[in-house]
């Protein structure tokens, strides 16, 4: 009886486990669209993601001033960047905070990259943003090619489609 009892447990959790498994796998195969969206820029202006990937390749970082990993990534969006900014283009995206806010932060931490802001984080929310930083890698044809948390990890991923 007891035999019986593990197998088919072993049996529902392998089946439960092929279902979790195999429809994982189907939703990596399919790439997600990235949505457009418009954006005011701190230091005037718009934004559009439209606009962005037809350079190429566009890299989006979500973040806000209060968060001390987003401050950890400063240094290594820069070099990002620096290095990156004739063939990928690059948007920080500020969520919901104010432009006065933002504006003396990127001043006092010297950024040189491009900062948007979405003060209603409905842009962040368009995208699923659930932690930040959030690093979104986009493909010329609008596919999100990585969603994470890692700049370093995202940069294994740009440049390869």
């Amino acid at each position: 009886m007891k035999n019986i009892f593990f197998l088919s447990r072993l049996v529902i959790t392998l089946l439960l486990l092929s279902i979790f498994v195999g429809g994982g796998m189907c939703l990596a195969a399919e790439q997600k669209k990235a949505p457009d969206f418009t954006l005011e820029q701190i230091n005037g202006g718009t934004i559009r993601l439209s606009d962005l990937l037809k350079k190429g390749e566009a890299v989006l970082v979500f973040w806000a001033t209060w968060c001390p990993h987003c401050r950890a990534e400063i240094p290594h969006i820069e070099k990002f960047y620096k290095e990156n900014k004739e063939k990928v283009a690059l948007l920080s995206i500020n969520s919901g905070e104010s432009k006065t806010k933002v504006l003396s932060f990127v001043q006092k931490k010297g950024i040189s990259y491009p900062v948007a802001l979405d003060p209603d984080s409905s842009v962040a929310k368009l995208y699923g943003v659930v932690g930040i930083p959030t690093i979104v890698a986009i493909d010329k044809n609008s596919n999100i090619i990585y969603m994470g948390h890692s700049m370093q990890e995202m940069e294994t991923k740009i440049g390869k489609n």
